[in-house]
């Protein structure tokens, strides 16, 4: 209990301490009592709990200071005042003011006087506007405020926001949606007063770039969505390129006015294996041009999903034997190989039979005495993760006319031409040995994969095959530099066959 007592004589010095004692308890037991003072904080009729009021208090002897805090409902309360005391009451909080900004009570001789209904009101501000894009209100779009206050408000479906009750102070209001440029883009006002008319809008078409889909062979298709300003026409095309440049863009696709969230996309080709492309959709109306965001992806070598794969026992496709009487002499077979098991190695030679056993036929080399009569042959290759070897194949003929010893891993493109019966292999697009000339009249290409249904137990291949393709040319370097990395039509001039494994 807060108490104060004094006693006043016409001859104080002759008025001992006990005296003075003695006469507060006098005056309590003549109905002395404590007071209590009480009161609510609010904001423009909402209640405020956590508010503290601060009071200092004087009495005839001595004085302090303290403080109470509203509850949950706003509400304070403080008690156990004695008799004769001043009381001067004011809440207080970071950044606001308050209105009245304090009361003073005092209780009387006996501790009487108990109030309730000291009341405060908390001044505080607004900040309040619209977003628009082509004159009309847009809802969902998320606005900030950076100041004494944090806050982050969502405008309504007919695009208007507000902030309450803020502290006096200087504030950024900023609005953000993905893909979107605002005009302006962020106001900063000063409170107080109020700030109404807060408005942005939309000028610019709204663009998100998307994931690349197809992402195959020097392929990809690039991915998008937009939205129109509203009332004018929108141009949206997509840029691209490597190391974070841009140097490449997609034909442009004009729209009709409106702001309807549309899906984009454009295919894009010749793109290299292994590089990593950036590309980022772009739309433009009158107003202006906006920028998406980047998006990145690989160019891959040929997907093991979609590859065949063989386990170099008995698997093998069986295509045809013998199929190309006229592909003699000159023309490419070209593959993708990831081989999991060496081949044997043979000599470079003209004559022999050194490929009946342990070889990994990836293209088997038909039987050309067989398939097409005598001093015919059929080309293969066989291909393990310890090389490459180009085999023909006849009557009491198997010899390696081109030897190539070096380690393949991983995804590799291997293409073989033949000019005028002499061998050449490269190795993703790059020439890496001549063989020898054959010593047959026709050399033909061949189509069995993996091994063949002729020659069980010369030795099947292991691994994974993708994108087998047959010349009736012999492509050149740059053919196969452009192509290697590209699925084909399959109309291409010059493609007998081509087998690419996708179901």
């Amino acid at each position: 209990m807060k108490t104060s007592f004094f006693c006043r004589t016409a001859r104080p010095a002759r008025v001992s301490r006990f005296h003075c004692v003695l006469a507060g308890f006098v005056l309590l037991g003549l109905g002395a009592r404590a007071a209590t003072f009480s009161g609510n904080v609010r904001d423009d009729g909402l209640n405020l709990g956590g508010v503290r009021v601060e009071y200092l208090w004087s009495g005839p002897v001595t004085g302090g200071s303290g403080s109470v805090t509203t509850d949950g409902n706003g509400n304070w309360s403080s008690s156990g005042w004695g008799p004769l005391t001043t009381v001067v009451f004011g809440p207080s909080q970071a950044g606001y003011s308050f209105s009245p900004p304090s009361r003073t009570v005092k209780t009387d001789i006996f501790g009487g006087g108990s109030q309730s209904g000291l009341n405060f009101e908390r001044i505080s501000y607004s900040i309040s506007g619209i977003v628009t894009r082509g004159g009309v209100g847009l809802g969902g779009v998320i606005v900030t405020l950076s100041g004494p206050l944090t806050p982050v408000s969502v405008t309504a479906s007919d695009g208007s926001f507000s902030f309450l009750r803020l502290p006096s102070g200087t504030y950024t209001i900023t609005p953000s949606r993905p893909g979107t440029v605002f005009a302006p883009a962020n106001r900063t006002v000063t409170l107080s007063p109020s700030q109404t008319a807060q408005n942005f809008s939309i000028l610019l078409p709204t663009v998100t770039t998307l994931a690349a889909t197809d992402v195959a062979f020097g392929d990809a298709v690039l991915n998008g969505r937009f939205e129109g300003e509203g009332t004018l026409a929108t141009s949206v095309w997509f840029e691209y390129g490597t190391g974070g440049a841009f140097d490449s863009v997609t034909p442009t696709q004009v729209f009709a006015p409106g702001s309807v969230l549309l899906p984009v996309s454009a295919a894009v080709s010749g793109l290299s294996g292994g590089v990593t492309y950036n590309f980022r959709l772009v739309g433009a109306n009158n107003n202006g041009t906006n920028y998406g965001a980047i998006q990145t992806f690989v160019m891959p070598f040929p997907p093991a999903l979609t590859a065949v794969n063989l386990d170099g026992i008995n698997d093998y496709v069986q295509v045809a034997s013998n199929p190309f009487p006229g592909v003699t002499n000159t023309f490419t077979i070209e593959l993708w190989v990831n081989p999991t098991a060496t081949r044997a190695a043979t000599p470079e030679t003209v004559a022999g039979t050194f490929g009946v056993g342990l070889q990994r036929y990836a293209v088997f080399p038909d039987h050309g005495d067989n398939g097409y009569g005598a001093g015919h042959a059929g080309a293969g290759l066989s291909i393990g993760s310890n090389g490459i070897s180009v085999f023909e194949h006849g009557a009491n003929y198997l010899p390696s006319l081109l030897v190539y010893s070096n380690s393949i891993s991983d995804w590799t493109h291997v293409a073989l031409v033949y000019v005028n019966r002499q061998p050449q292999l490269y190795v993703n697009g790059t020439l890496v040995r001549t063989g020898l000339t054959s010593t047959k009249t026709f050399v033909h290409a061949s189509a069995n994969l993996g091994g063949s249904a002729q020659a069980i137990g010369y030795g099947n291949y292991q691994g994974q095959l993708d994108e087998v393709r047959i010349w009736n040319v012999a492509r050149s370097a740059t053919d196969i530099q452009s192509g290697l990395q590209r699925r084909l039509f399959g109309t291409e001039p010059g493609l007998v066959a081509y087998y690419q494994f996708n179901v």
